[in-house]
């Protein structure tokens, strides 16, 4: 076993013990969009993931410039073992509650085990 299956059971482990915090959401992966001159029309291309473990996290005082990080964003975390696909700033997730997020950027560890994005509300 190598380090990043080491790391990648540390945090899906991690996950596992604070089992009441993550939310089962749903995400949609936009992998493609396409323009149609002819008629006008954009289609997008999506795959969507159910039943996704994500930890929302508010960001602090001191993170939020108002600009790159606004007041309302989140923090999102999960482990890259929950989710088969490498997110995009074209995909979305909806909580539990109905409230739908988009992702606006992308971060991660060096050795991909976790992902973390920060989302907002359309």
């Amino acid at each position: 076993m190598g380090l990043r299956d080491t790391l990648n059971n540390v945090v899906k482990s991690a996950m596992a013990a604070i089992d009441d915090i993550p939310e089962l959401c749903t995400y949609v992966n936009t992998t493609a969009t396409t323009y149609t001159a002819a008629s006008g029309t954009i289609t997008k291309t999506s795959t969507t993931y159910p039943n996704v473990k994500l930890v929302f996290l508010e960001y602090t005082n001191r993170e939020v410039d108002g600009q790159a990080i606004r007041p309302q964003d989140q923090r999102v975390i999960f482990s890259t073992l929950d989710l088969p696909i490498t997110p995009t700033t074209s995909d979305t997730i909806t909580r539990p509650d109905g409230s739908t997020w988009i992702v606006i950027s992308i971060r991660s560890d060096l050795n991909t085990a976790y992902w973390e994005l920060q989302v907002r509300r359309p």
